[in-house]
């Protein structure tokens, strides 16, 4: 999970962008391919929403630089593949 240097908002320029459009480069960061023209987009972070303590998600709040709030959940504590009970629900009766 990417996480900020500090809390507060962070205003976004996109004057910036109209001219990284114009170079289609890619950046390979931390196994992840990124489009340049998306790499500089800053975004603002606002307070994690309250959980229970049974929730093991993480979760955090974005507000992107169109305006648009997005609501981000890592579910980090779920098991890789189908569980089992779903496994014997798919099985075919020959």
């Amino acid at each position: 999970m990417v996480v900020p240097n500090n809390d507060s908002p962070i205003c976004a320029d996109s004057s910036n962008l109209e001219s990284d459009k114009k170079k289609p480069v890619s950046i390979l960061e931390n196994d992840v391919k990124i489009e340049a023209s998306t790499a500089n987009i800053k975004v603002g972070y606002l307070e994690s929403p309250t959980q229970s303590s049974n929730d093991k998600k993480e979760y955090r709040v974005i507000k992107l630089p169109n305006g648009l709030t997005a609501l981000l959940i890592a579910d980090l504590h779920t098991p890789l593949g189908v569980p089992s009970e779903t496994q014997e629900d798919n099985k075919v009766d020959e």
